[in-house]
């Protein structure tokens, strides 16, 4: 019986570092940044940047919505099959991209590395697992020697790309129809925010202020919810619905008065709370549907390009027959009502389902 206390007492626990910490995360991470300052970036600055050309060739709102809307719309299109194609196929066509590539480097550093590697596949299964070349370490760590002569090549039809199935549920339906219309309705807001400020005879200097106010109480937010996250489990649906919530009581305060202040804080709330739209949109999926995040995520793709074909020319249509930016807003204020909601509806119906059933 001692020397099992001792033997016990020697144990140690071994810790193994995962992602982020000891993984790929931090390229991950890095990757992600760097593909929003090219692509994101840009397209909140649309209205900023090309506002005097837009309104000289026309209407400047109207332009701005139209260009917003077509690039979300052709964004959200193509995601999703991308999205749903490449989560079985993902790891074989960058194998197959970047095999030439691969090859050179191999031949590069085979003289000088190949007693490293094969001290490699010494100390992993025989037969299974072969380390080929520094850029395949770099890339994926290991190659399993799986023999593919004899496995069914599997073909991916059009009909394939998205499980449409999905649609028949009407709880899945009225969730990413609801993230489509907070999604839509907040980053068309900002290609506008230029437009309305300017026609609240605000100067291109305040402009820029309070486009700078606005982005970095969003990137307060951000900060605040990683931290908060980290340290408490929540619920990114009800955090979702809290965003589209303040966004639309916060839209339609703004339409209220137009002093500079006012303006200012009125933008900073919402930099502020649409991060709580931004940030858990993928986490809502991925908490309702982990099973299947991949098909409902693509399918919430095709949802949200379908609301911007149709609440970018909406918005265009009102600018033209009001004359009104204000209009415009109160017109993306109805889109976060929708979802809220009717996502609130939904909320009481399954809790009163359940009660019932007890």
């Amino acid at each position: 019986m001692a020397s099992k206390t001792e033997n016990a007492e020697k144990m140690e626990v071994v810790f193994e570092v995962v992602p982020p910490e000891g993984g790929w995360g931090h390229v991950i991470t890095v990757s992600l940044v760097m593909m929003n300052l090219v692509t994101l970036l840009p397209l909140l600055a649309f209205g900023l940047i090309f506002g005097g050309f837009l309104a000289s060739i026309g209407d400047e709102t109207t332009g701005a919505t139209a260009s917003n809307g077509v690039y979300n719309t052709v964004q959200s299109f193509t995601a999703a099959p991308l999205l749903q194609k490449s989560t079985s196929l993902c790891e074989e066509e960058i194998r197959k991209q970047t095999k030439p590539l691969l090859n050179k480097i191999e031949e590069g550093v085979r003289s000088y590395a190949h007693h490293r590697l094969s001290s490699g596949n010494i100390l992993l299964p025989e037969k299974r697992v072969s380390i080929v070349s520094l850029g395949d370490r770099a890339r994926s760590v290991v190659t399993v020697d799986v023999d593919n002569e004899n496995e069914d090549k599997k073909t991916c039809h059009p009909s394939q790309l998205i499980d449409l199935s999905l649609l028949r549920n009407p709880k899945y339906l009225n969730i990413a129809t609801g993230m489509a219309l907070s999604f839509t309705a907040d980053v068309t807001f900002i290609p506008i925010i230029p437009s309305v400020l300017k026609g609240a005879s605000f100067s291109e200097h305040d402009i820029a202020i309070a486009m700078t106010v606005f982005f970095v109480s969003d990137l307060a937010c951000r900060i605040i919810y990683s931290i908060v996250s980290g340290l408490k489990e929540i619920k990114n649906r009800h955090v979702f619905l809290i965003g589209t919530v303040c966004l639309a009581v916060s839209r339609t305060l703004l339409t209220m008065r137009s002093g500079y202040w006012w303006t200012m804080v009125m933008l900073a709330i919402q930099g502020f709370v649409r991060c709580l739209i931004q940030t858990p949109l993928p986490l809502v999926m991925s908490e309702e549907y982990h099973d299947n995040f991949s098909t409902a995520y693509s399918l919430y793709m095709v949802v949200c390009g379908f609301v911007n074909l149709l609440l970018g020319p909406l918005m265009s249509y009102v600018k033209a027959a009001t004359g009104s930016d204000v209009m415009v807003i109160h017109l993306l204020t109805a889109a976060f009502s929708i979802c809220g909601t009717s996502w609130i509806s939904e909320m009481i119906y399954s809790k009163i389902k359940r009660m019932t059933k007890k």
